[in-house]
């Protein structure tokens, strides 16, 4: 009787460990008040690991990527997006200490192709901010 009690103990461990971890939250990158990016369902990768983010700022749609330091103290975070009905993409490149929430550390920076011609600029460190989005963050633009 005990050893059935342990397993199904273990197995309602594991059931709610993994419904936890396949919850993902939502992640954002704000400027002051300002959303940037809101990463939808999205958990930070663990050390030395990377995992895709999607999302939107005002009008765009965006998706890249967010990989974690091996020693896990640094996420860094790279990203495009298309602008609403215009030929512009644009791409984004920041680096953040964890843990959350944190500030940029070194130059984020921000480069656009508008039909074939880049624009670039960096932004001072401590500019932006990542940490969970605060609620109510805007929905998926029409």
């Amino acid at each position: 009787m005990r050893d059935q009690i342990r397993i199904v103990a273990v197995a309602v461990s594991i059931l709610v460990a993994s419904s936890t971890a396949a919850r993902a939250g939502n992640v954002c990158i704000t400027e002051g008040a300002n959303m940037v990016l809101a990463g939808r369902k999205f958990t930070l990768p663990g050390k030395d690991k990377c995992k895709a983010i999607t999302g939107f700022n005002l009008f765009d749609l965006c998706s890249g990527v967010a990989c974690t330091s091996a020693d896990g103290t640094l996420v860094r975070v790279h990203y495009t997006c298309s602008e609403d009905q215009i030929i512009v993409l644009k791409s984004f490149y920041y680096g953040f200490p964890l843990p959350l929430p944190s500030s940029n550390v070194g130059n984020a920076t921000y480069s656009a192709v508008d039909n074939g011609t880049p624009v670039g600029t960096s932004f001072p460190p401590g500019t932006f901010q990542l940490g969970p989005c605060a609620k109510p963050f805007l929905a998926v633009p029409n």
